[in-house]
């Protein structure tokens, strides 16, 4: 499995660390154990698993041992597209706005906070 996600540092001094992963699959057990890898290599208070092709009923058995003890999930549509967002206890967040494709959130932290919005989306080339 060669995952591309992404890593972001909000400005050192905020201490934030957020992680974006386009897994495409979050059911397999290699998924588990590279997410387990990343998040013990750079500990994030925030990440969002995009296109994770899971329902409702499986978000519980994936998540399951990763470390978080917050969920929010935007159940995916035929098993495609889906936000699957976890956070650490130390960090706060409200859910401002959410769709099949994005979500909008504050954070806090302590006393820092920040807004935040992750998209997720798939370039289609139209033919007229």
């Amino acid at each position: 499995m060669n995952p591309s996600f992404f890593i972001f540092n909000l400005l050192y001094y905020l201490s934030m660390s957020i992680i974006t992963w386009n897994c495409q699959g979050a059911k397999c057990s290699k998924f588990k154990l590279a997410f387990k890898e990343i998040v013990m290599m750079h500990k994030p208070n925030i990440v969002a698993i995009l296109d994770p092709c899971i329902s409702g009923l499986q978000v519980e058995q994936v998540i399951c041992g990763l470390g978080f003890s917050n969920l929010w999930f935007k159940d995916a549509m035929s098993f495609s597209v889906g936000i699957l967002l976890l956070w650490n206890e130390i960090t706060q967040i409200s859910i401002q706005n959410a769709g099949k494709q994005l979500i909008h959130l504050e954070w806090k932290k302590g006393n820092r906070n920040g807004l935040l919005t992750m998209v997720y989306a798939t370039l289609v080339h139209r033919t007229c």
